[in-house]
């Protein structure tokens, strides 16, 4: 998803999420800029985007179920 932000009535982008969240904690943008995703016509404070910074990097996928029964089965 790409993201476009205002910086003092410019728009800046498409950005990844990776790349706003470089740009906010350079404190180049700060929670009150706004920002919009691509095709959207909404715009909404970077604030509401923080709490998703950590989420999409550090989100890790659960073990499937069958693989971690087996893995089990293995070790005894």
């Amino acid at each position: 998803m790409n993201y476009y932000i205002d910086i003092n009535g410019k728009t800046m982008g498409p950005l990844t999420l990776n790349q706003v969240k470089a740009l906010y904690e350079s404190g180049k943008v700060e929670d009150s800029f706004l920002y919009a995703t691509e095709g959207s016509k909404d715009w909404m404070p970077i604030s509401f985007l923080v709490p998703m910074f950590d989420v999409k990097e550090n989100s890790t996928s659960p073990v499937p179920r069958s693989e971690e029964h087996t893995s089990e089965l293995q070790s005894h």
